[in-house]
């Protein structure tokens, strides 16, 4: 298990806490025993692979290799995390995986951001954004986030821009099955 780290973190660390409670969320570190619920969560949005190729029916080794990458005070530079949304009574409503310092210096990297469809259109995906950066601008190193986000896929590209993910810092192109996707790589501030 990860430590918890003292807010702007000395030396070389990066990281998020282990846990954290805003008034109406908490993080939590994922564990193997959050595998099940992570993969529900995100089975919960399977309707959208036809325009976000990332939601796919993967199997449980995926997201028990998530759990397993986490190095948090291994990888002192680049660390990976996952970290379950939930609500204040325990109820897991998402999670999140991010990297420091990817794919430079200095950028906090959300490669996945997923809500339980049931969750959605209740203001917890911005409350949970807004605690999550809060959490990351406490390193005074980190002066970005970045975020891919798949064009055809309205209501994510909606709800990012939103948040103040407004710089495109890249366009992305891919084929899978026979069908082109394509996505952008979006920016925000976090030195606002």
């Amino acid at each position: 298990m990860a430590n918890e780290y003292d807010f702007p973190p000395l030396g070389p660390i990066f990281g998020l806490p282990t846990r954290w409670t805003t008034d109406q969320l908490q993080f939590v570190q994922a564990t193997p025993a959050d595998v099940p619920v992570m993969q529900a969560l995100f089975n919960s949005n399977a309707m959208l692979a036809d325009v976000d190729p990332s939601f796919g029916d993967w199997p449980i080794e995926v997201y028990d290799e998530l759990v397993a990458q986490q190095n948090e005070g291994k990888e002192l530079t680049t660390p990976f995390g996952v970290r379950l949304i939930k609500l204040l009574d325990g109820a897991a409503i998402g999670y999140v995986h991010y990297r420091f310092n990817a794919p430079s210096d200095g950028v906090f990297n959300i490669s996945m951001f997923v809500l339980g469809h049931a969750f959605q259109g209740k203001q917890y995906g911005r409350l949970a954004l807004t605690a999550l950066t809060e959490q990351v601008r406490k390193d005074v190193r980190i002066h970005s986030a970045y975020a891919e986000v798949y064009i055809n896929n309205d209501s994510a590209l909606s709800f990012w821009f939103r948040q103040g993910f407004d710089r495109i810092m890249r366009k992305r192109s891919r084929e899978d099955h026979g069908q082109t996707f394509r996505s952008m790589i979006l920016c925000r501030s976090l030195k606002e």
